[in-house]
């Protein structure tokens, strides 16, 4: 249900009371994030979420994550984007938890 309707069940001051302690509760909100959290594009946070596999990720941005971490010279970026693509056809699975990230490897004796 929408705000606008569920504040049409209650009398007029009632409502332009909730409507008002609403609004600062949403502006103090706003005031606490943008204080506490780096909102551009170069934060470190938002350079590593894609590592979280919640959402569909490109290579770059793997790559931006590599660069924030600053293992770039420890990982064989070849080797990296090679993984990446075998990921490519599974990845809504993957994001979804449908499907694991490391398929076991079956070992033969």
């Amino acid at each position: 249900m929408e705000t606008s309707a569920i504040l049409q069940q209650f009398p007029d001051a009632k409502a332009a009371a909730i409507k008002h302690d609403l609004s600062i509760f949403y502006q103090a909100a706003l005031n606490y994030l943008e204080k506490w959290y780096d909102f551009t594009d170069n934060h470190y946070q938002k350079n590593v979420a894609s590592l979280a596999l919640k959402s569909k990720f490109t290579f770059s941005h793997l790559c931006d994550a590599v660069d924030a971490l600053q293992i770039r010279g420890k990982l064989d970026m070849d080797e990296l984007y090679d993984e990446y693509c075998v990921t490519l056809p599974r990845q809504q699975d993957i994001v979804e938890r449908r499907a694991p990230v490391v398929e076991a490897q079956r070992h033969q004796i």
